[in-house]
């Protein structure tokens, strides 16, 4: 049973962060709000879909950032910062608080 928690039009859509790795995280950024960390192990197939329909819409392409860590918006003057590095067996993932 899943519930919406928050809907954001893909119009709004700034960008999308993510590693290389297989570790299923990934960032919607929406400038006019704060950006949402997303847990999927699909999360290869919703970023295509939400790359096609954003050019659909907007006749532009959503920019998709790749790395190692990445910083995210959790609340005005308040970030995140996710790192990912492969260790034996999978990807270690850490988070760390960083207020500005």
């Amino acid at each position: 049973n899943y519930k919406v928690k928050r809907r954001i039009p893909i119009i709004e859509l700034g960008s999308i962060s993510m590693s290389n790795l297989p570790d299923n995280f990934f960032a919607f950024h929406v400038p006019s709000e704060y950006d949402y960390l997303m847990v999927s192990g699909r999360k290869t197939e919703i970023v295509t879909l939400l790359m096609r329909e954003h050019e659909r819409l907007k006749s532009s392409a959503l920019p998709i950032n790749f790395s190692d860590g990445f910083e995210y918006k959790i609340a005005a003057n308040h970030f995140r910062q996710i790192q990912f590095s492969k260790v034996e067996g999978g990807v270690n993932t850490q988070i760390f608080d960083k207020k500005s």
